[in-house]
């Protein structure tokens, strides 16, 4: 059996490369034509794909993962996020996302307090479109919990965003609505345990700068007396 290639230089391939075996980089590795991978690819650093990246198996990503064009992004075996979020404290300290908190898991424990999530600033240049972040209510927003969302500098929420709950339904206008609240109540709020929040940055000359917010929220009692609301506010 031939002994298996090992390269210890920079390897620059611009045109098909097909691997039906194991391949593993272990520095960052750049590819500028299509690329095949029939077998195992382990890549321990920055793999940038510039042309097609097509892979026959399964894709499996464990840390931050960017994609510029969501659109020519495709997949037939399952993609894999790992990377897990931080939970949410029931406290009144701010939480600022940032770039590499992209595909994040997050779970709130917030009861009775006020809690700001501020989202990246700029987000046309600074995250790029599908930045997504989940968020996951972990028990009952109270009456005097408050979870405030900060679109941030140069953002504004996408006329697509809502927030529905048994007793409310809301939609931001498009144009300047750049924070979103959520509050509680004990009896018939609109946020328990279950709820969930998923933001995600837009895509296109039309959805530059604007986050779009899919609040599913899960009702106490009739959920009356809880609110949803998308409005104009300092950053």
């Amino acid at each position: 059996m031939a002994d298996i290639p090992k390269y210890n230089v920079p390897m620059e391939f611009n045109d098909t490369v097909k691997v039906g075996g194991h391949l593993t980089t272990e520095a960052g590795g750049t590819h500028a034509g299509a690329n095949t991978y029939s077998g195992t690819s382990t890549h321990n650093s920055t793999l940038t794909a510039a042309s097609t990246f097509h892979a026959e198996a399964n894709v499996s990503l464990s840390g931050s993962t960017f994609v510029r064009d969501p659109a020519s992004l495709r997949y037939c075996a399952p993609l894999e996020f790992s990377a897990s979020g931080l939970t949410l404290p029931n406290n009144s300290s701010e939480v600022t996302f940032v770039a590499g908190d992209h595909g994040k898991i997050y779970n709130c424990d917030l009861a009775g307090s006020t809690k700001k999530l501020t989202l990246p600033a700029n987000a046309a240049t600074a995250v790029g479109a599908g930045w997504q972040i989940t968020i996951y209510q972990t028990g009952l927003l109270a009456n005097s919990g408050i979870i405030q969302i900060n679109a941030n500098t140069g953002n504004i929420f996408a006329s697509s965003s809502i927030g529905i709950g048994a007793g409310s339904f809301r939609r931001a206008n498009g144009t300047t609505n750049n924070h979103m609240c959520i509050s509680g109540s004990d009896t018939n709020g609109v946020c328990a345990a279950g709820s969930k929040i998923v933001i995600t940055a837009g895509s296109g000359s039309a959805g530059q700068g604007k986050y779009h917010v899919t609040a599913e929220l899960l009702p106490v009692g009739n959920g009356a007396s809880g609110k949803i609301n998308f409005y104009d506010a300092g950053n």
